[in-house]
């Protein structure tokens, strides 16, 4: 997703699908790899718990298999109505999209959420620009890395992927 300069997302329901993203989610967090997890949650009315394959815990009827993603994410939400997903989504393209805050992000789908119906805006469909905050360099630092360079019989420069933004 990095090296493309391309956003991923990756799908999954509620269960065993969801916990098998959960290392992709915690390697992309390390990274700071812009990726978006859509796995399906539980249903939000609780109606039907326990559906096949969900983890229920007894004592705390708002946990869900999907919560191992909130420590591996760098933005979590649980959308439990639709109208959730206007203000969660302006989050996560803030997220993906600063260099210095960039990362996994996590919008666990309740499942009756996702067959709801909702009238949207027509504002909410229009097409938005997202330009990458770029972080300027400190002076001090700047200063301090020409000098090393200036002094250095054999320089060797090890330059990480932030290069490729700069």
């Amino acid at each position: 997703a990095n090296f493309r300069r391309r956003f991923m997302a990756a799908t999954s329901s509620i269960g065993p699908g969801a916990l098998n993203m959960v290392t992709a989610a915690a390697l992309a967090h390390v990274n700071r790899l812009p990726v978006l997890f859509l796995p399906g949650d539980v249903f939000a009315n609780r109606i039907p718990d326990p559906v096949l394959q969900q983890a229920e815990d007894f004592s705390d009827g708002t946990a869900t298999v999907n919560d191992c993603f909130k420590p591996v994410s760098r933005y979590f939400d649980r959308i439990t109505r639709p109208e959730q997903i206007m203000p969660a989504l302006n989050r996560t393209m803030q997220v993906l999209t600063d260099p210095a805050e960039c990362g996994p992000v996590t919008l666990a789908l309740c499942q009756d959420v996702q067959a709801e119906a909702y009238d949207y805006p027509e504002s909410f469909f229009a097409e938005r620009i997202w330009i990458p905050r770029m972080i300027r360099p400190d002076r001090r630092e700047l200063a301090a890395a020409v000098a090393a360079l200036k002094g250095a019989k054999k320089p060797l420069i090890i330059a990480g992927g932030g290069v490729l933004y700069s």
